[in-house]
């Protein structure tokens, strides 16, 4: 149900505010509408495990679906992240939780997340990063 209201929305506010839709690591399954960045066959090509290769708030919305658990360094991701956001912008992602399986069985996964990892980064208590 979030995604059926919480996308159609986001997208039309970049869309009325002329920002840029991102979609992190989508060069296999590119999503109409967006920017695709990736290492290979992506819109942008760009390693993401470096800095983006985007200006200081000039995006609307990040889109990570099955994304932020292949970049090496979560610290980096959400600072590059919050670069790269404009004020009140939308980093909307789909993680692997460690609270199941699906964190861990894939080889290529290199960072691990779950709910409570947000917090860091977006509780004023726990922000550090």
């Amino acid at each position: 149900m979030h995604d059926q209201y919480i996308y159609p929305l986001v997208e039309r506010w970049c869309d009325l505010n002329s920002l840029r839709k991102i979609d992190l690591c989508g060069g296999l399954n590119p999503t109409p509408g967006y920017e695709s960045v990736d290492l290979h066959n992506a819109h942008i090509t760009a390693d993401l495990n470096e800095r983006w290769p985007f200006g200081d708030g000039e995006i609307g919305l990040i889109r990570a679906h099955d994304a932020l658990e292949h970049l090496h360094n979560p610290i980096h991701t959400m600072q590059q992240a919050h670069r790269c956001l404009t004020p009140n912008g939308w980093f909307l992602t789909l993680t692997p939780s460690t609270d199941g399986r699906g964190a861990f069985q894939d080889p290529t996964h290199t960072s691990f997340w779950n709910s409570n990892s947000f917090w860091y980064y977006t509780r004023p208590e726990q922000a550090k990063f």
